[in-house]
């Protein structure tokens, strides 16, 4: 029966202090059911009817808790329209990072392209600086044919009168009948002697005449032969050449292609990251309304805590473009004496030694062919691209572990600064009339000598 009491006395209490109209309406029946004369004097008469009443007040309640806990939720939890958004960047993040993906796979693709044309421009180069060192020994053999030919012209030009007049002497010889002994015995005394004279020089003359004759022959022979292999030499250097320009400007064409889809990237990836804040900023915000709701009512109705909505999303946070960087294969100082000469010629100065336009050699100097093309030694980095006033159009090229090559003198360059080259790739080519190359090797501003990493000390 306790309970009951209990009870009873907190229903009167609870509506007796109430201004809502529901819990009005409750109190004044209760009084009119009160006052009621057939209503039974004693409290077991009026149990059911207070039973009653406190059951139609706790459904009044909880409805009016119902009631306040919805419209806690309405004003405090996450919109409709808040999940909507949510979803909505998050399918856009989706659809960005596919083409975030697809950019980068071009890219990469665009770079192994890059790559494949680099190393077909390294073998040009290679083949290009061959026919130079065979044009430049072609050359050299002329010079020595040609000195060769002025030289036997010279000689025989002195000689021409004696051996015309002796040659002359024997064709008559030749012709010429015996005399009579009788008739005049003198002449043919005189006629025995010169014939006797003649026979003793003709050997010596017609050896002599043979000797000059194969000479001359074999000097017309090997230059017509020599002229023949310059001429196709320098057919062989025109086509290469325009193979070179022509790789040079497929290589400048993809480096292009491959800079916009570096770009296309990155700027898929700005907004892949535009999207992916913004995305984790409204989950941040529904998370936080969700957990003020759970705070301000805890008890009005048991509500199963919400799950974090799926993501799906990849981190973006540490994205990177595709790095196309060209590491060397072969660090700097492992190299020593095995680096091929930047140009073909031969090494005219020396480290150490005195410059013509004073001060001493800080590297060496090669004295090239007219439009020779100029390589890169080693994998590096070009730092340096321009014109400079005291050395003229310089490169330097960075190539790890502290060191710089500079290569001064060059006519035109090949390549850009921030650009990657490997070792072998054309990066220039000397001018039509200055033709000397100064090579440098430096380690933090000292110079080195160069020739301790060529594999050809003399030059290419």
């Amino acid at each position: 029966m306790a309970p009951y009491v209990r009870a009873r006395h907190v229903v009167r209490t609870d509506v007796s202090g109430h201004d809502d109209p529901l819990w009005t309406s409750l109190s004044s029946r209760m009084s009119r059911s009160a006052d009621r004369p057939d209503a039974p004097d004693n409290p077991a008469a009026k149990r059911p009817v207070m039973l009653a009443l406190m059951s139609v007040a706790a459904c009044g309640f909880s409805l009016a808790s119902s009631l306040a806990a919805a419209q806690t939720r309405e004003d405090v939890g996450p919109r409709s329209e808040d999940r909507e958004e949510l979803l909505r960047v998050e399918k856009e993040l989706a659809r960005r990072q596919q083409d975030e993906a697809r950019l980068k796979d071009e890219a990469a693709a665009r770079a192994r392209e890059v790559e494949t044309l680099r190393d077909n421009m390294i073998e040009t180069a290679e083949a290009l600086q061959q026919a130079e060192r065979r044009i430049e020994r072609i050359t050299s053999e002329i010079e020595a044919l040609e000195a060769e030919s002025a030289t036997i012209s010279s000689k025989l030009n002195a000689e021409a009168g004696v051996l015309s007049d002796i040659l002359g002497g024997l064709q008559s010889l030749e012709r010429a009948k015996p005399p009579a002994l009788l008739a005049a015995p003198g002449d043919a005394v005189d006629a025995a002697r010169a014939a006797m004279l003649l026979a003793d020089a003709a050997p010596a003359l017609k050896a002599k005449a043979d000797e000059l004759r194969a000479a001359l022959a074999r000097l017309a022979t090997v230059q017509s032969q020599l002229e023949d292999e310059r001429a196709a030499e320098r057919k062989t250097n025109d086509e290469i050449g325009a193979r070179r320009r022509l790789l040079a400007e497929l290589l400048n064409s993809k480096q292009q292609e491959r800079s916009v889809a570096e770009k296309l990237a990155q700027a898929a990836q700005s907004e892949t990251a535009a999207l992916a804040a913004r995305a984790t900023s409204l989950r941040g915000v529904l998370s936080a309304l969700e957990r003020l709701a759970r705070e301000i009512a805890p008890r009005l109705k048991p509500d199963p805590r919400s799950k974090q909505p799926p993501t799906n999303r990849e981190d973006v946070s540490g994205f990177r473009a595709p790095s196309l960087r060209f590491r060397p294969s072969k660090a700097f100082d492992d190299a020593r004496g095995a680096l091929a000469p930047p140009v073909v010629g031969d090494i005219i100065g020396s480290f150490g030694k005195p410059r013509p336009e004073g001060g001493t050699f800080e590297g060496v100097r090669f004295n090239a062919a007219p439009n020779a093309l100029v390589t890169a030694p080693h994998d590096a980095s070009v730092k340096f691209a321009q014109f400079y006033p005291v050395t003229g159009n310089l490169i330097v090229l960075d190539v790890g572990d502290g060191y710089h090559i500079l290569l001064m003198g060059i006519g035109s360059f090949l390549i850009d600064e921030g650009q990657t080259v490997a070792a072998g790739e054309p990066i220039g080519v000397m001018g039509p009339d200055v033709t000397l190359l100064d090579m440098e090797i430096r380690r933090a501003r000292d110079p080195v000598n160069p020739v301790l990493w060529l594999a050809d000390k003399t030059g290419g």
